[in-house]
């Protein structure tokens, strides 16, 4: 759907939106057409281009206008990630609507890593974020 006049100014953040559910949250959010520009939060910058990339390309199949949809460089843990997320937020677009926190990590069962070791960047990303 096309965004509406109440959407003319929403902005809605999903973090880890560059693949699986992080995703497909991000494309629901903007072909809901609730939302004025979608941003996703992403570690990795090249998917999170490509992810971008892919959105855009399945929004040209609705009716104009769509909103638009931006990567912006994300770590959840980062203290220094966080606050240059924040500042570009503060920047660009004054607040955020709606914040999606999908973004998480896990340790493989092959990871060699103990798991006394595995906590504590665990719950940093998944609960603390």
């Amino acid at each position: 759907a096309a965004f509406t006049a109440q959407a003319s100014n929403r902005i809605a953040l999903v973090a880890g939106a560059n693949k699986g559910i992080g995703f497909y949250i991000a494309l629901q959010l903007a072909m809901s057409g609730l939302f004025s520009h979608i941003i996703l939060g992403c570690r990795d910058a090249t998917r999170g281009q490509t992810a971008v990339s892919d959105i855009v390309s399945q929004l040209k199949t609705l009716p104009s206008p769509t909103p638009s949809v931006s990567y912006l460089p994300l770590t959840l843990g980062n203290k220094e990630s966080h606050a240059n997320l924040k500042q570009s937020l503060e920047q660009s677009f004054g607040k955020v609507d709606v914040l999606v926190n999908n973004a998480a990590i896990a340790f493989k069962n092959a990871d060699p890593t103990p798991h006394e070791e595995q906590c504590k960047p665990t719950l940093d990303v998944n609960f603390r974020g």
